[in-house]
């Protein structure tokens, strides 16, 4: 009975991890604007994980791999005390506390047997819903609050609203319930691989089960392309490919039939969406319209600033989370709020934030999540397959965007797959 109850406050917490419902317990306006980075709260997916977190630590009294234990608590260590020296130790807090729980959540599901149908289908159930209300945001151009969804309203004539700009007018991206296009792009994109991950491995007597899979996967890439997220279609790219080289490298016939389905339906669906959008596709491919010059310009300030800030604190960093807090310090005579964000990259934000020896410890999980994917590949276990594919197209997201550091989905979602990639009492059933 109790093992059924832990099962379920599991499920349940990934039925919730990609909504954004949150107790905000302090927020900071700079100009008469809300500056997004000094918030803090707490997600309604944090305390259902930290409860379960808390019922399941017993399990860690006898952690065989010594190796992953001191790697993992060692940057999750290293990160806890970079709160001494950082400006903002509230704000440190903060972010730490995310990743506390992703680091345990991580250990404790080396010695969990869960199904994996289950899981699969609660997440992917979950993220579909951000791709329907995505769709409906971009083909309406309408998008609405609610507080206990975590759901705020986007305005394509507003300013800080993520929009492509073209000689007919502004066009509103979609964002499902996220913070950013980019975000859902990044949510879309381990669905959509999950979920064809999880179709390779289906046997075709799992009817209902493949077409559920095969409808969110055409609904969740027509909602991805809304997006014009580019670092997630070329993830997504670079994660099929993935999945192509193992197929063939094993010789697997009917996975590679499959992939070549769904090779047809995104062909499909690409060119139904270009036929009816292409000027919209151009301008966000080309970036030659003024928002996407801007935007471009703007990253690459942004990675100046980064490596300035390295610079002058290159062994221990400025502290966990108080990347955008030191921008907001050292320039007091900037006005414009939106200009005070992280740089477009994991790996400078860590560098930032944690100083060289933070980011070392960091380039050894990023090691053993590339051994988890040759070894998976080598072993031919599906399950680690499609967790290892996903992780490894996430880095490359990571090279171009913040928000698995800077965001609590983010992280938790980040430690959830390379623990699940690494996992071997995974059950299909």
């Amino acid at each position: 009975m109790l093992t059924k109850l832990n099962q379920g406050l599991f499920y349940f917490f990934i039925l919730l991890l990609p909504w954004q419902t949150i107790l905000i317990l302090k927020e900071v306006e700079i100009n008469n604007e809300k500056f997004q980075y000094g918030t803090i709260g707490i997600y309604l997916f944090e305390i259902i994980l930290l409860i379960w977190v808390l019922s399941n630590i017993l399990v860690l009294k006898n952690y065989s791999d010594k190796k992953i234990l001191f790697s993992i608590l060692s940057f999750a260590s290293f990160s806890a005390l970079s709160i001494l020296w950082s400006d903002d130790k509230l704000l440190s807090f903060y972010f730490l506390f995310p990743l506390l729980l992703g680091s345990f959540l991580f250990l404790i599901l080396q010695k969990k047997v869960l199904i994996f149908k289950n899981i699969t289908f609660a997440f992917i159930f979950s993220a579909s819903l951000h791709g329907i209300l995505g769709l409906y945001q971009f083909l309406s151009q309408n998008s609405f609050s609610n507080k206990w969804l975590g759901l705020s309203e986007h305005i394509a004539w507003q300013g800080g609203s993520s929009v492509i700009e073209v000689s007919t007018g502004r066009f509103l991206r979609a964002y499902g319930a996220m913070p950013h296009p980019n975000i859902l792009g990044g949510l879309l994109l381990i669905t959509i691989l999950l979920g064809i991950g999880a179709y390779l491995k289906t046997s075709s007597f799992e009817k209902k089960w493949r077409y559920f899979l095969i409808a969110t996967i055409t609904i969740n890439f027509f909602s991805l392309l809304s997006t014009f997220s580019r670092s997630s279609f070329l993830a997504l790219s670079f994660g099929l490919i993935l999945f192509f080289a193992y197929n063939v490298y094993n010789n697997k016939k009917y996975q590679i039939k499959a992939l070549l389905m769904f090779l047809g339906v995104f062909f499909i669906i690409g060119f139904i969406f270009f036929s009816s959008f292409s000027e919209l596709l151009m301008g966000r491919m080309q970036a030659n319209s003024r928002l996407e010059r801007k935007s471009v310009n703007e990253r690459n300030l942004l990675i100046h600033q980064a490596q300035k800030i390295i610079v002058k604190n290159p062994i221990i960093g400025i502290g966990i989370g108080n990347y955008t807090y030191v921008l907001l310090k050292n320039n007091p005579d900037i006005k414009k709020i939106w200009l005070f964000q992280p740089v477009h990259n994991v790996y400078l934000l860590i560098f930032a934030e944690l100083g060289a020896i933070g980011f070392s410890l960091f380039l050894f999980i990023v090691i053993f999540m590339i051994y988890n994917f040759i070894e998976s590949f080598k072993k031919e276990d599906s399950n680690r397959v499609i967790f290892s594919v996903i992780t490894v197209s996430l880095l490359l997201i990571a090279l171009f965007d913040h928000w698995l550091w800077t965001t609590h989905f983010g992280v938790i979602a980040f430690w959830l797959l390379i623990s699940f990639s690494r996992e071997k009492d995974l059950t299909h059933a």
